[in-house]
């Protein structure tokens, strides 16, 4: 049978679970053959004490590939509650359960998976702020969500000035709007930091903010397969992002503002990830939330000759990711 690109936008139920099933078992095969890819890297203040309540491999496995579908639904439920493909598809989720089946460094890193849902959760709630400069309420469940997400992976506080850029590209910026979302980010850190002084008295205080000085620049060198890997995707989603462009014009003021959300995002986990993050897999999720809305759209608006070989290269590219993540364990 010919390969199409329509096939994937809107699979036959066969078809969606020979996908589930083949993505499924990429997570699972490596975990049965004993394949190992430990990625070191220091949680955070809470994220260490979460730690220790996966204390096997298989525990750590299991609530990180539930976390990786509980995100994949949300991103689904984002995309047909807010209309980014312009057209219900499940593209969105198994394009992000791919991307994180092939990123091996997440496969046991349930601390990573929860606070993307609390990233998602908080993206969720700033879409519905769209043209309504009297959500307070929302903006002020978006700064806690946001803020619950950043206790676990610091890196994302340094994107909090731009969520307030984000209210002004959606049109639902103002004074209220600004400090209901920034009384929403203290309210989990202030929580976090009176009972652990509760419960672990000044000596606690002091581990938290000791933990905070791991937020700080730290430019990453790649070697070369995994910097060839780099910027293949750099290409593939330049590419998307291009796609986008051109096809403004095709739709709503409201869907041109949370596609450029989303390009935006990219571009700001992609150079928190270089210059920033002490180890890259810890914001692969995240970036890979925008970069599955980004192909979603060009995939499902445009199924053409041209988007089926970029679909294509994209599961090839990261796939031949896998591959190299478990090369050791083959030889």
């Amino acid at each position: 049978m010919r390969f199409s690109l329509r096939n994937f936008v809107t699979p036959s139920i066969s078809l969606s679970v020979f996908m589930f099933t083949v993505i499924t078992l990429i997570w699972l095969l490596p975990f049965l053959a004993g394949f190992t890819h430990n990625v070191d890297f220091h949680p955070t203040f809470l994220g260490s004490l979460i730690l220790p309540h996966t204390t096997t491999d298989l525990q750590a496995w299991v609530a990180s590939f539930i976390l990786v579908l509980l995100n994949a639904f949300i991103i689904l439920r984002i995309d047909n509650s807010f209309n980014v493909t312009r057209k219900r598809t499940s593209l969105p989720f198994y394009i992000y359960f791919f991307l994180l089946s092939c990123w091996a460094g997440v496969y046991s890193s349930p601390i990573i998976h929860i606070s993307t849902t609390f990233y998602l959760l908080s993206v969720s709630v700033l879409m519905a702020t769209y043209h309504n400069r009297k959500a307070v309420e929302a903006a002020y469940l978006f700064g806690l969500l946001f803020s619950c997400a950043s206790l676990f992976i610091y890196e994302i506080l340094l994107l909090i000035p731009f969520f307030w850029l984000l209210f002004y590209l959606l049109k639902s910026i103002s004074l209220k709007i600004i400090l209901a979302s920034a009384f929403g980010l203290a309210t989990s850190w202030m929580t976090l930091f009176s009972l652990v002084y509760l419960l672990q008295d000044i000596d606690g205080v002091n581990a938290l903010l000791t933990s905070l000085n791991e937020l700080r620049f730290k430019f990453v060198l790649l070697d070369i397969p995994l910097l060839i890997y780099a910027v293949l995707m750099l290409l593939i989603v330049g590419i998307l992002i291009f796609g986008v462009s051109t096809d403004y014009r095709n739709n709503s003021v409201q869907n041109r503002k949370y596609l450029s959300s989303h390009v935006l995002l990219f571009c700001l986990f992609a150079a928190v990830m270089i210059f920033i993050s002490e180890s890259l897999f810890l914001l692969m999720p995240f970036i890979s939330v925008h970069i599955c809305f980004l192909a979603s759209y060009n995939f499902v608006t445009h199924p053409t000759k041209s988007n089926a070989t970029l679909f294509t290269l994209l599961i090839v590219v990261n796939f031949l990711l896998l591959l190299y993540t478990y090369l050791p364990n083959l030889q």
